[in-house]
């Protein structure tokens, strides 16, 4: 039998870093030679967070461990005041990490120990002794640090004689938190009025300038972030003193920063952030934006107007920020850049728009909408109008077709207005409240035909998301008795919404996805491994997925199939219906596709 420790060096290598951290402390106890080969990685990442700080540091032995195996340390993360001051004084002190990430704004009124205190070799503040860490590991390449990191005792001057001190020859990574949750306000409902924000843009904006001019001569004189790529900063929420907005002149430093994450960011600073990206970031091409107040709507104009090359990714918290100029702004400029876009809330969004959208867009990978759990009751998904989108083809208004094609991968969409006089009452059996006025009803698969057309040109696509996302547990609980849930049967489901979220439950007027209605065209997506259909009124039954079984072959699952086509007038057909999709699912558990059976 071949031992552990006879295997070649390379084969022990591609073992070692497929186990996970607790394999390596078990390997470690093995035998001395199983130590030796273990070690490196069970030391490579060490975490020191909330109740294991006290564990690691208030023997002995826990900081002789540390100090002996400091060589092997590659990652390191704490939220632990006292070990930012100890890593100062610890002997052999660590010089190789190549991630950092210190988080102390829960730790602000820590206190050292009397005999550390004793000892005189404590630093007097905080970030002296974060500047000395990071001076003693110059091959950073991924940094993480919070507000506790950037404060003297008076706050004076602290984080830009830290931003000067960071490593710059290897750095990938940098993400700062100005976030304080002892008193930062909410976001949520939050707003300033239209003429507040303004007047408060234009100051700080002013002031920004003049501290820019002041500043500029001082970052150039720094060493350039030459390898950064990407910088998440988040802020501390409408408050506008809890940020200054000249911390970030330090941009300047970036020229090859490609991606930028923002959240929580005042309104100040969003007004003066695109300053700097347009003055130095001429590489950045993706962007991120999360949890923006109500009133950023022109911050948020200027900040898409910031790279120069056109945006490559842009995730939006919702559509009210951007306004329709905005959206037609950047498909502008981006048009043939784009490749992913995500908007959490697209409820300012006309229809219409998401057409021009798709009409625009010839690189788009991915669009995706908001994500189970983030649904509220105003959630409104990225949406088409079926038969306006069909009309405008048949009169020849315009070239309504969609650019989209073989780039994309994902697709999250919500497809409206479909003619379905096969729809007649509700999956609980009540009479539809809503009409069908205005669709003719012998459209019903021509309408549908278009939109296959359009899905058709999408060849490698692997996930399709037309159906519903599941609503915030928390407001559904709220509304809904604390024992259902949205995995409960769709009937159920839908009864339960009926009168607390109109609209949220079901979507009757879509997609049926038979063969009746023109799925045979979609028969060129051999990628596809996902379609989601969830609580809308399709009707996939044997014959369709006898059709999926050949023509899409790695198909692994259909979200929603659990379907008793309640809504039909032919609603006694119902069990017999979903009866027979049961039977053939159980027939096939590995898979729909027929790749799963080969």
């Amino acid at each position: 039998m071949t031992s552990f420790s006879s295997l070649p060096q390379e084969v022990i290598d591609i073992i070692i870093t497929h186990l996970i951290h607790r394999d390596y402390a078990s390997c470690v106890l093995v035998s001395h030679a199983w130590r030796s080969y273990f070690t490196p990685s069970l030391w490579r990442t060490v975490r020191v967070v909330d109740e294991t700080a006290n564990n690691c540091l208030k023997t002995q032995q826990g900081r002789n461990a540390l100090a002996r195996y400091s060589q092997y340390i590659r990652e390191f993360e704490t939220t632990y005041l006292g070990l930012v001051f100890y890593l100062t004084i610890a002997r052999p002190a660590i010089t190789k990490l190549v991630s950092l990430t210190i988080r102390l704004k829960d730790h602000r009124f820590s206190k050292l120990t009397a005999k550390a205190d004793q000892a005189g070799d404590v630093p007097k503040s905080v970030t002296s002794s974060v500047i000395k860490v990071l001076k003693n590991n110059p091959g950073l390449r991924s940094l993480n640090l919070d507000r506790g990191c950037f404060r003297y005792k008076d706050d004076e001057g602290a984080f830009e004689f830290l931003t000067i001190a960071i490593p710059t020859a290897r750095l990938e990574r940098l993400e700062l938190s100005f976030f304080d949750s002892h008193w930062a306000r909410d976001l949520e409902g939050a707003a300033i009025t239209d003429s507040a924000a303004t007047a408060s843009s234009i100051t700080y904006t002013n002031q920004f300038l003049a501290g820019v001019k002041l500043l500029l001569p001082i970052n150039l004189e720094q060493d350039r972030f030459f390898s950064l790529k990407e910088i998440a900063i988040t802020g501390n929420g409408i408050k506008a003193s809890s940020m200054d907005p000249i911390r970030l002149s330090f941009l300047v430093r970036c020229p090859n920063l490609e991606r930028i994450r923002l959240d929580r960011l005042d309104h100040p600073t969003m007004a003066c952030l695109p300053i700097l990206l347009k003055m130095a970031c001429h590489r950045l091409d993706c962007l991120e934006l999360t949890n923006c107040t109500n009133d950023i709507t022109e911050p948020l104009v200027d900040l898409l107007q910031a790279s120069k090359r056109g945006w490559k990714e842009l995730r939006l918290p919702s559509m009210y920020a951007l306004t329709r100029l905005g959206l037609a702004m950047l498909l502008d400029t981006s048009s043939e850049t784009l490749e992913v876009l995500r908007i959490e809330n697209a409820e300012d969004l006309l229809r219409r728009d998401t057409v021009g959208l798709l009409s625009s867009t010839t690189r788009l990978r991915r669009l995706e909408g908001p994500s189970d759990g983030q649904v509220t009751r105003f959630t409104s998904e990225l949406t088409v109008d079926a038969y306006e989108n069909y009309q405008e083809y048949v009169d020849g208004q315009k070239d309504r077709a969609w650019a989209v094609g073989p780039s994309m991968e994902y697709m999250q969409l919500s497809i409206q207005r479909v003619p379905r006089p096969d729809v007649v009452c509700r999956q609980g059996g009540r009479h539809l409240t809503f009409s069908q006025e205005g669709l003719d009803a012998d459209l019903r698969f021509e309408v549908q035909r278009w939109i296959y057309t359009q899905l058709s040109k999408m060849t490698c696509l692997k996930e399709l998301v037309l159906g519903k996302m599941d609503l915030d547990p928390e407001l559904l609980a709220s509304y809904i008795d604390p024992l259902l849930s949205s995995s409960m049967d769709p009937i159920a489901y839908e009864e339960a919404l009926l009168m607390s979220y109109s609209g949220r439950g079901f979507q009757y007027l879509t997609m049926e996805f038979s063969l009746e209605s023109g799925l045979d065209i979609l028969e060129g997506m051999k990628e596809l491994r996902v379609l989601d259909v969830r609580r809308t009124a399709h009707n996939i039954g044997v014959k369709e997925l006898e059709w999926m079984h050949i023509n899409w072959p790695k198909l692994e699952k259909i979200r929603g199939l659990e379907t008793e086509r309640g809504w039909s007038v032919h609603r006694g057909e119902g069990k017999e219906f979903k009866a027979g999709v049961d039977a053939w699912m159980a027939a096939h558990p590995r898979g729909i596709g027929s790749s799963f059976y080969l």
